[in-house]
């Protein structure tokens, strides 16, 4: 009896952390979520993605591909190009060997 419980409570917080997931506005199906996670609008999933507490922050697009498993605690912090001069000093190493 007491296994029962525990799964039924394992699949009620899963059902609740996926709507949030869901209602971020963020872009997946088949996606599973088993901890309290954040994802913004710019992030895309593929198929059976599975999330134990994932924090991704920033404005940056964030893909995320097939068959994919977050560990508890991880965060991605994506960056967001906000003008020229930011790009041409990310870019500059990279004109300096052509």
């Amino acid at each position: 009896m007491k296994n029962h419980f525990r799964i039924i409570y394992k699949n009620l917080v899963k059902l609740f952390f996926t709507l949030l997931v869901k209602l971020s506005g963020f872009r997946g199906s088949n996606v599973k979520v088993w901890g309290y996670s954040r994802l913004t609008k710019n992030t895309s999933c593929g198929r059976n993605v599975n999330f134990n507490g994932c924090h991704i922050y920033g404005r940056g697009r964030v893909e995320i591909g097939d068959n994919f498993h977050s560990g508890e605690g991880l965060k991605l912090l994506p960056k967001f190009i906000i003008n020229k001069a930011e790009l041409f000093l990310m870019m500059r190493p990279q004109l300096s060997r052509m």
